[in-house]
């Protein structure tokens, strides 16, 4: 019984697991709050036209979800070079 529940636990929290899934989710939900305070932050408090703050709210949730997705659910240790290009791409698609 203890040698299944350790092979089923270790299932669990390798690279690939539902742990992985969960940090993902976890990640695209704090970007998703990071875009929104930024764009109502820019439009309430900054007077700056909506669709300037919008892209620039969603510009910032990228950058967010790029950061935390390299340092924490994928665990990455690659060079600076792949993080920045891989930063650079998320903002990319965000914002085209």
């Amino acid at each position: 019984m203890g040698d299944w529940l350790r092979k089923v636990a270790r299932m669990i929290s390798q690279k690939g697991g539902v742990f992985m899934f969960l940090r993902a989710q976890l990640s695209a939900q704090m970007a998703t709050i990071s875009d929104f305070f930024v764009t109502i932050l820019l439009v309430s408090l900054f007077d700056i036209y909506y669709v300037y703050a919008t892209l620039t709210g969603a510009l910032c949730g990228g950058i967010v979800n790029g950061i935390i997705n390299y340092k924490w659910t994928f665990k990455s240790k690659g060079k600076k070079r792949m993080w920045l290009q891989s930063l650079s791409l998320c903002g990319f698609v965000v914002s085209g």
